[in-house]
């Protein structure tokens, strides 16, 4: 595969040559790439851009994306004061490496001036960062500081109230591609105080700053996290860094996890997770953080997918000894987090409210028989939310059937508000229906049929526990006379769509 990406054209002669080659899958031995994986982006240098594929024998070939952007996305925001030098004054954004995101052109050097503001605190994240050997970050505080000069590869997260300068140099000879996004953001120190307080479990204090990171939804909507991005910079331990997602509006944070696997110097013990490395995720709920799981997760015990309905939520991050630093390709942990308005639930085929929190409604004109379950499943539902699932037939002989395959919602039998529990509960009405009871626990309710063409599924959660919810099937029926109809799923097993009735006739023989 040629990659030509410094084209002014789109024309290409037998003398044009590819700025990139891959081959092998991701460049191999007898024609090197300068692309490790084949996953890397490209981007071109002007408006043309052509990739070339050369066979031999067949292939499997190759799949990608492709995206079309205006310069001016990726343009500094800051007044500058030459070639590649600015000077910051805004009160968030990011800056970009030249001609991002192309590579940096070789023998290059950037300078960025961040203003110190009074009574705010600066914080400095890079979001991309590859500096390869012949490249270097230095960062300078203050006046009477010291520079520090950061390796290569290493990501940036620090925060100061001080003024900064961060600049960037590459050499002639870069053995490999080189661009950086390095996100930046000022908050009031009072703010920043106020945040840190342990609301209900909020888990901020003893938190070092320099291994903090705050995403908001306002710059970027979605990405990946590791571990090692959280760089830490003091001696002290335990040390706890602090990844907050702030989403705006209505819109809820999601978050899963890819790996996970935190050192432990007792893999095999049972001692708790608080006493060891540890991963505790929190939410906030009427102006308090709530923790998901108390002691949080360790070891190789991959989280649950996460999601706050408020759009905040905290991951935060203990380390306990120098092996995680030492041995980062093997110990950590790697997140995706996604804001978002809607549920997510699109998957399910119902018809989504826009008016309503959380409602899903399901027609028999649109599809006979599906699927629903509760939101985030099978991760942990998010607390105090109150989800409906509305059920029409088409005609007013047709019911709705309903069986569970799973189900785990928290609580404890009768189910009511006083011992905190989350229920589901049935209704043939629109309006309350006190004469249907209310199911929590482990143990799915029997399967449920209508009385009418009308049927209601409703979900409650409160704000102090959480399962992983319940997965359920459906079908409209049209009960015949003097039969039976019930619906069961072929295989429990399985999460298809597929369902048979038995019908139990009753015949009557006349006899002369």
């Amino acid at each position: 595969l040629h990659v030509y990406d410094q084209l002014h054209t789109a024309n290409l002669s037998e003398r044009t040559r590819p700025q990139i080659q891959i081959c092998n899958r991701g460049g191999g031995k007898s024609d090197p790439s300068p692309y490790e994986f084949i996953a890397s982006p490209f981007a071109s240098l002007h408006r043309h851009m052509i990739l070339h594929i050369r066979t031999a024998s067949p292939s499997n070939g190759f799949r990608g994306r492709y995206e079309f952007f205006k310069e001016d996305k990726f343009k500094v925001v800051g007044l500058r004061l030459a070639e590649c030098a600015y000077r910051i004054d805004a009160k968030n954004g990011s800056i970009f490496s030249p001609r991002f995101p192309y590579t940096l052109p070789a023998s290059t050097e950037c300078s960025y001036q961040f203003v110190a503001r009074k009574k705010h605190r600066l914080s400095l994240s890079s979001r991309i960062f590859h500096l390869p050997d012949g490249c270097a970050m230095i960062t300078k505080e203050g006046k009477d500081k010291d520079s520090e000069e950061w390796p290569a590869q290493r990501s940036l997260h620090l925060t100061t109230t001080d003024e900064i300068t961060v600049a960037i140099r590459c050499g002639p000879n870069i053995d490999r591609p080189a661009l950086y996004q390095i996100d930046f953001s000022y908050s009031r120190e009072e703010e920043e105080k106020e945040e840190k307080r342990d609301k209900g479990g909020g888990g901020a204090e003893g938190l070092i700053d320099s291994c903090s990171m705050e995403i908001s939804s306002a710059t970027r909507k979605n990405g990946t996290i590791h571990s090692s991005q959280l760089t830490q910079r003091s001696g002290c331990l335990p040390q706890k860094c602090l990844i907050t997602l702030k989403g705006s509006g209505r819109e809820k944070v999601s978050v899963k996890f890819t790996y996970f696997n935190l050192y432990s110097p007792f893999p095999l013990s049972n001692k708790s997770c608080p006493s060891e490395e540890n991963l505790v995720a929190y939410v906030l709920l009427d102006s308090k953080y709530s923790s998901l799981e108390p002691e949080g997760w360790c070891r190789d015990d991959l989280p649950p997918n996460l999601i706050s309905p408020s759009g905040v939520m905290r991951i935060q991050y203990t380390t306990r000894s120098r092996s995680s630093s030492f041995n980062s390709s093997a110990y950590g942990f790697t997140m995706e987090y996604l804001f978002h308005e809607d549920w997510q639930m699109q998957a399910m085929g119902a018809q989504s409210v826009a008016t309503k929190n959380c409602r899903f409604i399901f027609n028999s004109t649109h599809r006979k028989h599906g699927e629903l379950w509760s939101v985030n499943h099978p991760g942990l539902y998010p607390r105090n939310t109150f989800c409906e699932y509305i059920f029409y037939g088409s005609t007013s002989e047709e019911v709705v059937h309903i069986h569970f395959d799973y189900f785990d919602v928290e609580g404890v039998f009768p189910c009511y508000g006083s011992s905190k529990s989350d229920y589901v509960l049935f209704s043939n009405y629109q309006t309350l229906d006190r004469t249907n009871k209310k199911y929590c626990g482990k143990s799915p309710p029997r399967a449920s049929t209508s009385e009418s063409n009308y049927y209601r599924l409703i979900f409650e959660t409160d704000e102090v526990f959480d399962g992983t919810g319940f997965y359920a099937r459906y079908q409209f029926l049209t009960p015949q006379k003097d039969s039976l109809s019930k619906v069961k799923p072929i295989s429990s097993s399985t999460h298809l769509p597929i369902f048979f009735t038995i019908l139990l006739v009753v015949l009557n023989f006349l006899f002369i």
